[in-house]
């Protein structure tokens, strides 16, 4: 456009050359006539350009790029939406492990009063194996003291390991058959559990293996 317009300038300027040269006998009609053209000609070109400018102005892509993004940003929020209702609908395993066992089929209803576990689940890592030690003996048991693991079944089968961890408080033995209570009555008797952490480079036992432990001696278990 700006050089259409520095079209129509020049040929003006000429126009107006010739039409005072033809005052002095100098020029023609016929060349007045041409720089005439010659100016018609700049002014039709810079029109040209000025419709080509509004045509652009018209069509400019900022409004369609604003609804674009506009949809994006709703499309974005529908997605998260769909993500949480996925996410909603899918039980995820707190770390990586290994399911043992799924007690639920499809259509079961769980709550508050379920009294068994959906998903037995085992996480991955070291094994540990909770012993439980009685009243009368546990003042001998320290963490870090050695342990002997036997399996229950075939004592000739065993584990070397060390105490992790001691309770903090005498409890009544682990019921395998349903939740646990603690009352402070009760003729039950009492034990204090410990952790023995199997040491690395042996095969582990299976979980839930009952087993004896034989802590800090070399006698039996």
């Amino acid at each position: 456009m700006d050089a259409a317009r520095h079209k129509i300038a020049a040929a003006e300027i000429r126009l107006n050359r010739q039409k005072r040269l033809l005052t002095i006998a100098q020029s023609n009609d016929e060349e007045i006539s041409a720089s005439t053209e010659d100016l018609n000609s700049a002014k039709s070109a810079a029109a040209a350009e000025d419709a080509k400018y509004r045509a652009i102005q018209a069509n400019k892509p900022g409004t369609k790029v604003r609804q674009a993004e506009e949809n994006l940003t709703l499309a974005r929020q529908r997605a998260e939406q769909a993500r949480l209702a996925l996410k909603r609908c899918t039980l995820e395993a707190p770390t990586d492990g290994t399911v043992l066992r799924i007690a639920v089929t499809k259509g079961a209803v769980l709550g508050p009063q379920s009294r068994q576990a959906p998903i037995l689940f085992a996480p991955a890592g070291l094994r540990v194996v909770r012993a439980e030690v009685e009243q009368e003996f546990a003042h001998r048991v320290q963490a870090g003291m050695t342990a002997t693991i036997h399996d229950e079944a075939n004592g000739q089968v065993t584990w070397q390991g060390r105490v992790k961890r001691l309770g903090a408080a005498y409890l009544p033995k682990r019921s395998a058959g349903g939740p646990e209570s603690f009352a402070l009555g009760g003729a039950e008797p009492r034990v204090l559990e410990c952790l023995v952490e199997l040491d690395p480079g042996q095969a582990a036992p299976l979980l839930g293996q009952r087993v004896r432990v034989n802590i800090g001696t070399h006698g039996g278990p």
